[in-house]
């Protein structure tokens, strides 16, 4: 059994070096992972899109390699150790199988702590409509002609073009409000009362 332990731990921790190391390179695959592979279980589901019992299967949305890999490489070191310590085989196996399993455990909650870290940092289309802001440029009346805008997006000080269908031109400096996008960089301001 030494010998499965001692094969175990090394080809573990040989999975989890290559894996960190074509993720360090941009090699891994996507997100935080690199490594999971999706498995959907339909077992009573209804196919054309209704709601989808997995009948028990939850557990198998998200195996990762690194998780994996970790299992199996303290499987190998809980073993080992338990051999050093002088315990009878099947209680050598019973600490590497708990080694593996809370190893494995382990990862799999760091992977899920840290992918929910993710930050889609685009902005929402739409978001600006009713934006607060202010003139970077003057804005010539009656949308004779174009200036830019500043106004704060989700956080962010973000620049547009800019119209107004005002009366007056409206200065550099002028607090605005946007009435609409009229496209994705151009939009409609009057001046905020």
């Amino acid at each position: 059994m030494a010998q499965l332990y001692f094969f175990c731990a090394v080809f573990g921790f040989v999975i989890v070096t290559l894996s960190l190391l074509l993720g360090l390179l941009g090699l891994g695959g996507d997100g935080v992972d690199g490594g999971s592979v999706d498995v959907h279980a339909e077992l009573d589901g209804d196919p054309s899109g209704g709601e989808v019992h997995d009948g028990g299967a939850g557990f198998l949305r998200v195996f990762s390699l690194r998780a994996l890999a970790a299992g199996i490489a303290f499987f190998g070191l809980g073993g080992l150790a338990a051999n050093e310590f002088g315990a009878k085989p099947p209680v050598a196996l019973l600490v590497a199988i708990l080694s593996g399993v809370l190893a494995m455990w382990l990862v799999l909650r760091l992977m899920r702590m840290l992918s929910s870290f993710n930050y889609n940092g685009a902005i929402v289309a739409g978001s600006e409509e009713s934006a607060e802001g202010v003139v970077y440029l003057k804005i010539p009346a009656e949308r004779k002609g174009m200036g830019k805008i500043e106004i704060v997006q989700q956080g962010r000080t973000m620049e547009y073009d800019a119209f107004t269908d005002d009366p007056e031109d409206l200065a550099t400096g002028v607090p605005i409000i946007v009435v609409k996008a009229l496209t994705p960089t151009q939009m409609l301001v009057t001046k905020r009362r």
